[in-house]
């Protein structure tokens, strides 16, 4: 006769089991591990599209001077000008991948409810980040670039450093990928019961002052265009933000059907 079959224990969920500090310290040296790990791998990966990524960032300035090229001013600018440019490249392909490590360590500590309502946060960040970054590099960078080039020409020969035309388009595209979370933040606050939506809706022309004092700090022209270009979708978030809040404020509030 054959042995009856063990009953086997029922398997643990990630997010069910119970962890002590030290638990914690050593899911958190994982977890950093393999971020570290997936962004070298991308990096890495990144110098095999070198051609690619070097027609990306040269594209808004050759659209309107196609002989144009950068400059370098010392003998290893163009070496860490590329070292720089993979890195960010390594850094925006592992960025879903990192972020889901981050969700797995966070993850253990909310309750069932609570991931359901934070799971879909990641997924609408990235998302924000990336049309802020595609709004000022398809929409923002080439006209800017064109009036630049235009200064002073007939007096002038551009001749622009890898370096400095590098940290430019980089600033202002974090600077779009970052003020696209407006969203985000807003509902953070409103979660936090920080802000309210009617306190929102009746501030909206400060929001509008203080946004386009922003796109008028941010936008390299300065021209009144180019501002009221970056600052129309910054209003269209702003009145989204005061949907999400006014959502996350409906479902906060008690049910008026209970009894006490």
């Amino acid at each position: 006769m054959s042995a009856a079959p063990r009953n086997k224990p029922p398997r643990q969920d990630i997010f069910e089991r119970e962890m002590g500090f030290w638990d914690h310290i050593g899911e958190l040296r994982k977890r950093i591990v393999i971020s570290v790990l997936l962004v070298a791998a991308c990096t890495g990966g990144a110098f095999m599209f070198m051609d690619y990524l070097m027609w990306v960032v040269t594209r808004p300035l050759t659209l309107y001077q196609p002989d144009m090229k950068l400059v370098t001013l010392a003998p290893t600018e163009a070496f860490f000008f590329y070292m720089r440019l993979c890195i960010v490249a390594g850094l925006v392909v592992a960025s879903p991948l990192v972020l889901h490590q981050l969700w797995l360590f966070l993850a253990p500590a909310l309750k069932p409810a609570e991931r359901r309502k934070a799971g879909p946060v990641v997924p609408v960040v990235l998302l924000l980040f990336a049309s802020g970054v595609a709004f000022v590099y398809f929409l923002l960078l080439p006209p800017s670039l064109k009036l630049l080039l235009s200064i002073g020409q007939q007096y002038m020969q551009a001749n622009w450093a890898s370096e400095y035309y590098y940290n430019f388009i980089f600033s202002l595209c974090l600077a779009g990928g970052l003020l696209f979370e407006l969203p985000v933040v807003l509902a953070l606050l409103g979660w936090l019961r920080i802000v309210t939506a009617s306190l929102l809706w009746k501030q909206t022309g400060t929001a509008l002052v203080i946004l386009m004092l922003v796109a008028a700090i941010i936008t390299p022209t300065g021209d009144a265009f180019t501002m009221l270009l970056f600052t129309a979708p910054l209003m269209a978030l702003y009145f989204l933000s005061i949907a999400v809040v006014a959502l996350i404020q409906r479902d906060a509030r008690p049910d008026s059907r209970k009894t006490t």
